[in-house]
């Protein structure tokens, strides 16, 4: 078996790129072989969503049932 220096040089005079998609496939493995995608796709269905564009509606009409957590305006916990 080689020496590890002698590895790390030989793989550094590759030159070889980066894979396209090391991030994800690394963020995948982190998280027990779960994609980005479904992630979010369980996040969202334990998460209430809303759309800016509803919140800012609901902001406007002055409804007190909303609570906003960690915003920079209106208001905030």
């Amino acid at each position: 078996m080689r020496e590890r220096g002698a590895f790390i040089a030989m793989m550094q005079n590759l030159n070889l790129t980066m894979p396209t998609h090391l991030s994800e496939a690394l963020r995948t493995n982190m998280t027990g072989g779960k994609t980005v995608a479904q992630m979010l796709a369980e996040a969202a269905a334990t998460v209430p969503f809303m759309s800016l564009a509803e919140l800012k509606h609901t902001l406007e009409a002055g409804n007190d049932e909303l609570i906003v957590a960690g915003c920079a305006r209106a208001r905030c916990l």
